[in-house]
């Protein structure tokens, strides 16, 4: 019984480490960063320094890099480029009570079993469009959900 949870044990932190690992195969060390990416951030966001980077996907499918900016006395930031190291869009956490009404009346009419988070991230694409990420959390089931949503409150790009 004792060598059964010890296997037991040895299994699960083996998939404890592959899930870890699988993780860390999207990291991108900092200085390993495209030339064009390091530029944008360095004339666009003077001060915020690089805290981490890793490849991503849009909810929509657009494959790229995110990139974490760190600032002193400032919020940190998300910044997406494309693979081909466009500047896709800025992700900053905000309250949920500073999300428009239109977006708060959406997510309580359309996901009312769902508990309501304390914080969102507002989403500004390169030309200027804004955007809301809410991660909302199925009461009952603890089904997670992230829905994004335009400013008057109507779904965008996905649900998942």
């Amino acid at each position: 019984m004792k060598k059964l949870l010890l296997l037991l044990v040895a299994l699960s932190l083996n998939g404890l480490m592959a899930c870890e690992k699988e993780n860390d195969a999207n990291q991108i060390p900092i200085d390993s960063l495209p030339v064009a990416v390091k530029t944008y951030i360095s004339t666009n966001y003077a001060g915020y320094t690089i805290d981490e980077a890793q490849k991503d996907t849009l909810c929509n499918g657009t494959a790229g890099i995110e990139v974490e900016l760190e600032k002193r006395n400032a919020d940190d930031l998300t910044l997406f480029f494309s693979n081909e190291n466009v500047f896709i869009l800025k992700e900053e956490e905000i309250k949920y009570s500073a999300l428009p009404t239109a977006v708060q009346t959406f997510i309580a009419t359309n996901y009312p079993n769902y508990n309501l988070p304390k914080d969102a991230d507002k989403i500004t694409l390169s030309n200027g469009t804004v955007q809301y990420e809410i991660d909302i959390k199925e009461k009952t089931t603890k089904v997670e959900k992230e829905v994004i949503t335009n400013a008057d409150g109507t779904l965008k790009i996905c649900e998942r």
